[in-house]
This record gives C-alpha cells, structure tokens and sequence, in this order.
C-alpha cells in the first residue's frame, strides 16, 4: 500500500477500494460433539486474513488446527473423549479485519456412566463434623480429590484409611472450615463428584 492511503483507517491492506472486508462461516455456529470427540472442519469464506481463538473453562478438551488463514479456507475442531465430566462448552471466535464470528462449541456428559457411578457409590454421613464414609460395593475406588467451592483442591492434608482395600474408605475431613465441598472419586470405570456440607 501507498504511503499516502495509510491516512484511510478503514481501507484494509490488501483489498481493492470496491471490495467489502468479510468473513463468512457457511456451516453455521453451533457446533456438538458427542462424548467421543473427534474431528469437524470449519469451513471459512473471507476476502481478507483471519485468525482462530478458542476459550474455554476446561482444560484444552478441544483444540483448532490451523490457528490462522487468509481468503477461503478452513480449520479443524478436535475434541477429546468425554471421560464423564459433565457437558463441556467453548466458544471459538474467528476474526481479522476488525470482524468477528462466533461459534458456539459443545460436548456431551457420559451420562450413562455417570448415573451409573452415582447408584453405586454412597458417601456418608452427609452433611459431617470430620469424618466420611465412601463405600463403592464391587467396584475399585483408585483415589479421592476434595475440592472448595472455588475450585481449589484442599484434600492434600487429609487422611484416608481403607476399610475395605480398594471398596470402601474413611476420609478424615475435621481439618477443613465449616461449608460445602466437593468430593471426586476415581473409579476403574469412570468417576463421580458428590457435593457435601461440613459441620
């Protein structure tokens, strides 16, 4: 571009005075994924160069490939396996040339297993002043993480001792501030969050 057009803020680089910045998503704006994951092309229809931002609440469950593109092209969502978290959302923007386009990203729950989960494991008594009692008849419990209601794992001081190996366990929980908690167990099929009140 001309030293001289630099004084026109809303010509784009590289388009012609009769040409109108766009970015079109024609497959639409919502996309789902099933607890699998997977993959799903994206495809773009545009005039100028534009970029892929992915923001999300978890963990990097779903990523973008490439991350950037000029004119027509296209880019790839991947999600992992839902390993039954509950359901999971991310919104994806594509943008460039002061345009953006929103898509709306979504993955189901593993219900199944996590109702599942839910019948077999007890937890009590609920609400405690200290102590709490899982019980996970036949199946495996791997280990337990108890978390605040601001997401942060407070467990790293408490006592667990096995009752019954791998089937039921005492967590000791006195340490803790009056106010509810939520206790993840790991089992070898899954796991399952209970929320609980401290006394």
């Amino acid at each position: 571009m001309k030293e001289g057009w630099k004084d026109f803020p809303n010509i784009i680089e590289g388009t012609s005075c009769d040409e109108v910045p766009f970015i079109e998503l024609p497959g639409g704006t919502i996309v789902n994924f099933g607890t699998d994951g997977g993959e799903k092309e994206i495809i773009v229809k545009s005039n100028i160069t534009w970029n892929v931002l992915i923001s999300s609440k978890s963990t990097e469950w779903v990523t973008g490939s490439p991350d950037s593109g000029s004119g027509d092209g296209s880019f790839t969502l991947k999600a992992e396996k839902n390993d039954c978290n509950p359901v999971r959302n991310a919104i994806v923007t594509v943008s460039g040339g002061g345009i953006t386009k929103t898509i709306n990203v979504s993955q189901d729950a593993c219900v199944g297993i996590e109702n599942f989960l839910v019948g077999k494991l007890q937890i009590y008594p609920n609400p405690t002043i200290g102590e709490l009692r899982i019980e996970s008849g036949e199946l495996k419990i791997g280990n337990v993480e108890i978390f605040d209601v601001y997401g942060r794992n407070v467990g790293a001081n408490t006592q667990f001792r096995p009752e019954n190996p791998g089937n039921e366990i005492l967590l000791n929980i006195s340490h803790l501030s009056v106010g509810f908690y939520f206790v993840k167990i790991n089992t070898e099929v899954g796991q399952v969050i209970k929320k609980v009140l401290k006394e």
